[in-house]
């Protein structure tokens, strides 16, 4: 879960890194804005932030993790060795 909150955190901040590669080379030009982290600039650098978030967690909901329908099997220890959860295909109805 962790791992996902950080990868959400560099979606969100990259619109922001790239504003600020931005300005490094408009600085380095000698064209850079007198404030060029004004709050509309601000506003939009976090509109496109959370849209990036927000398209990041359709991807993952989307390409991530197991097929619907599973059946989560736990994780068991056998022999004193833990073998780890998995899904597992259900079963058909026999009647």
């Amino acid at each position: 879960m962790i791992r996902i909150f950080f990868i959400q955190l560099l979606v969100f901040l990259f619109p922001f890194a790239l504003y600020g590669l931005y300005l490094k080379y408009k600085i380095a030009r000698g064209e850079a804005k007198p404030d060029p982290w004004g709050r509309n600039t601000l506003f939009w650098l976090l509109l496109s932030g959370l849209l990036f978030m927000g398209g990041g967690f359709i991807v993952l909901s989307n390409f991530s993790g197991e097929k619907p329908g599973g059946v989560y099997q736990p994780a068991v220890m056998k022999d004193g060795k833990i073998i780890p959860g998995k899904f597992i295909e259900p079963r058909g109805d026999k009647k």
